[in-house]
């Protein structure tokens, strides 16, 4: 089955509670403060070229657009090579990275889980690393299925 959500420790009793709702009606919690620690975790990895594929976070209000600029901030601060940014928050993530110092040529978006494969099989090689993360809605195991046909 696997995990459906995933909290830190210093998370308040109300997002608690939210959190156990979202999953409890089928959704899955991923905070942007653990989007950072997975992204810290990519730049770690061994890899010719760091390619990160981040798709909009739902569920995070009125706060929405600003935490998606910080993740992709943050995304740029670890030295990923290429961001692949979708979802409704696409511009987000890609503004915060470039106001962070990853160039816009390092920079690019995908308006469909079939525009993420066909820009991955144009551009990765063996030897690179590829983190897919987003949002369930956005269905990113479809990139993963792509690929491997």
């Amino acid at each position: 089955a696997g995990a459906r959500g995933y909290v830190t420790k210093t998370i308040s009793g109300e997002e608690l509670a939210e959190a156990i709702g979202r999953v409890a009606e089928g959704d899955a919690v991923f905070s942007p403060r653990l989007a950072g620690f997975v992204l810290d975790a990519f730049a770690q990895e061994p890899g010719a070229t760091h390619i990160a594929v981040l798709a909009s976070m739902a569920e995070l209000g009125g706060e929405a657009p600003a935490l998606h600029e910080r993740v992709g901030a943050h995304a740029a601060a670890t030295n990923v090579d290429w961001l692949l940014a979708g979802g409704e928050y696409a511009q987000e993530l890609a503004r915060g990275a470039r106001d962070a110092g990853l160039s816009w040529e390092r920079i690019a978006t995908f308006a469909t889980n079939d525009d993420a494969v066909r820009w991955l099989r144009e551009r990765s090689r063996t030897g690179d690393v590829v983190l897919l993360k987003g949002s369930r809605k956005y269905k990113l195991e479809e990139v993963l299925q792509g690929l491997q046909v």
